[in-house]
């Protein structure tokens, strides 16, 4: 799940919001709502 992260963002640019994480495959709900907080943009 590491590297799906920076894969994304070299293949799709900067993350606009938060939600954008949920584009990533592996991140769905649960996993979400558990790093929301964690998370700046």
């Amino acid at each position: 799940m590491a590297q799906r992260i920076p894969a994304y963002r070299e293949a799709q640019g900067r993350f606009n919001s938060i939600e954008d994480l949920r584009k990533i495959t592996g991140i769905g709900d649960k996993t979400f709502a558990a790093l929301q907080d964690l998370i700046t943009v």
